[in-house]
Formats: C-alpha cells, sequence, structure tokens
C-alpha cells in the first residue's frame, strides 16, 4: 500500500510522500524500509532514532527527524489497524472437502469452505463465505453466520447460533451444557441443561475455550466481544457488546458482563455477579456471588476488588509489616 492510501484509511494525517510503497508493519527495532512502525512513549520515540523503517505512527507534535509519518491521536490502535489492512482475514476457498460429512437436511451455500472431516448435522445452516476447519463440528439445528471462521476441531453441540464474520479458534466448545448440581440427600444431582448458545457478530473466541448452553434460555455474547484463550464460561452467563476476557479467567453460571467491561487474566466471576459497564477488573480479581461491582472506566484488583490505587498502597504496606515484624522480633 502507498503511505497516502494508508493515512485516509487510517484518519490521520500525512506528512510525507504520499508514493511511497509500504509492504507490512513491523516494530521500531526490526523494521525496514518498507515497513510501517509506530511510536507511543519516549521510549519509543528514542529507538526510532536508529530504525530503518520507511515510516512511522505517531501522535502530533511528535519529533520523528523528518522521517515520512501519519499523525493520529492514537498510534498503537492504528498500527492495529494498518496490520488489518494489510492482513485481512482470511477468504473462504469454495467447497466441501471430499472427506467431510454434510447431513442431507443441512444447508452448506456454495460460497462456503468445509475442510477435512468437518461434520455439519442434521438441519444446520452454514453462512455465506463461512470456512469451518479440519474436523470442526456444527451440530444438529445450529446456525453459522456470514463469514464466521471455525477454526479446527471447534465444536457447536445442538442447537447454538454464531453471528457474522465471527473467529472461533481451534479446540473451542460451544454449547456443552452448563454445570448446574445441586447436593441431595444421596449425593451430587445435575440440573438437566435444555438452554442454548447464542453469539452475536464479530465475536472472538479463543483456542480451548469453553462457552456453557443456559439452563432454560440462553447463554449470550454480545456484538464485538473478544474472549482470549482457555476461558470457562458457565451456563446463563450474559455477555454484553464490546467485552474483554483474558486469558483463563472463570465466569460462573448467571453472571454478567456489561457492555465495554473487562476482566484481566485469570479473573472471576462467580455465580450471579455482575462486572457493571466500562469497569475493569485486573489480573487475578474476583467478584463474589452477587456481587455488583460498577464504576466506568476505574480499574479495580483483588478479592474483594478494591480500585488499584489502594491494592497498590496495601501491596506495599504488606511488605512493609512483614519487615517490621522482623524488626520487631
Amino acid at each position: 500500500m502507498i503511505l497516502g492510501e494508508l493515512a485516509q484509511r487510517l484518519g490521520g494525517a500525512l506528512d510525507g510522500p504520499a508514493d511511497l510503497v509500504l509492504t507490512d508493519v513491523a516494530p521500531v527495532v526490526s523494521a525496514t524500509s518498507t515497513h510501517l512502525t509506530f511510536v507511543k512513549d519516549a521510549r519509543h520515540l528514542e529507538a526510532l532514532a536508529s530504525s530503518d523503517a520507511g515510516a512511522v505512527l505517531c501522535r502530533e507534535g511528535d519529533d520523528v527527524a523528518g522521517r515520512p509519518a501519519i499523525r493520529v491521536a492514537n498510534p498503537r490502535l492504528a498500527a492495529a489497524e494498518a496490520l488489518r489492512l494489510f492482513h485481512p482475514r482470511p477468504k473462504a476457498i469454495p467447497g466441501v472437502h471430499e472427506t467431510a460429512c454434510v447431513a442431507r437436511s443441512a444447508f452448506v451455500p456454495a460460497t462456503a469452505e468445509v475442510g477435512p472431516f468437518a461434520v455439519v448435522d442434521v438441519g444446520a445452516r452454514v453462512g455465506e463465505g463461512a470456512v469451518l476447519g479440519a474436523h470442526a463440528v456444527v451440530g444438529e439445528g445450529c446456525r453459522v453466520g456470514d463469514e464466521t471462521h471455525l477454526y479446527p476441531r471447534v465444536v457447536l453441540d445442538p442447537g447454538v447460533t454464531v453471528g457474522a464474520r465471527c473467529d472461533l479458534h481451534a479446540g473451542a466448545v460451544v454449547g456443552s451444557p452448563g454445570f448446574g448440581v445441586e447436593m441431595g440427600p444421596d449425593g451430587p444431582v445435575e440440573l438437566p441443561q435444555r438452554g442454548t448458545v447464542v453469539i452475536g457478530d464479530d465475536v472472538r473466541i479463543g483456542a480451548n475455550t469453553t462457552v456453557d448452553r443456559a439452563t432454560f434460555d440462553a447463554t449470550t455474547l454480545g456484538d464485538g466481544t473478544k474472549i482470549d484463550n482457555l476461558v470457562q464460561v458457565g451456563h446463563n452467563v450474559t455477555i454484553g457488546d464490546g467485552v474483554i476476557i483474558c486469558a483463563l479467567a472463570g465466569i460462573g453460571g448467571g453472571a454478567t458482563f456489561e457492555d465495554r467491561s473487562v476482566l484481566g487474566p485469570q479473573g472471576a466471576l462467580a455465580p450471579d455477579a455482575t462486572l457493571g459497564a466500562g469497569t475493569i477488573l485486573g489480573a487475578r480479581g474476583a467478584l463474589q456471588s452477587h456481587g455488583h461491582l460498577h464504576d466506568p472506566g476505574r480499574v479495580y484488583m483483588g478479592t474483594p476488588p478494591i480500585p488499584v490505587e489502594d491494592w497498590r498502597r496495601w501491596v506495599v504496606l504488606r511488605r512493609r509489616l512483614k519487615r517490621g515484624k522482623k524488626d520487631l522480633r
């Protein structure tokens, strides 16, 4: 792509020759003369002096020593968009592999790609331009949206609905029975899980992540939600639009994520807890059953969650107390 076109697509101000040809995006330290790089702080600006990058994404006022630049409000966010421009989502290669198994009552359009040993079960419908990777399973009555990509070994249990342009990465399982267990007089009793899972558009589900079906209605994931690898989403969970859930998180049954909330790595929401709109619960933070944390834009840490500023002071105080105890002895 040429620099002028990139500036236009990224909504930035061009500072340099519009016809400069670039082939990819790369970090400052490894960029070559055909790469676009980005700087987000003073440390990156220092490294830029010895970089071979052909052009740079930077903020208005950043001194890039005359290097061709696109000036934007958020260089890191613009770099992500530039990467999408250079590396668009893979398109379907239409056709059904000879080893795939497609039920007669299933619908697979001519524009879809069905890979080796994939299964499309009775009554399932696959959208235009969708991709089903090797050994992917689309269960009975499932719906897969247009241009959605199921990577190898993804399993959709019966009745699951997935929206358009979603990416479900290898090993993800959606629609397995929720863990509804009550202790009876003779031991644990399982409650039948008869609900489903409904996933919106533009959702990402990471590798080996699991999303359980609801007991009665639906476990729901809103548009634009991004879930990392190795996450457990329990039954009857409600996840709003634009939510981020990081790796190794555990979500108890009936928990709610309001729009644009964020849960950090190894975080947890216990059953029926609510993480409010725009609220961030950091790494290893946990919200107890029926708890409600609502503070848009604020970061919380720990169990029970406290504002990150207080949490940092608590960590320092704890270390000082340990030293003080030793001195006292």
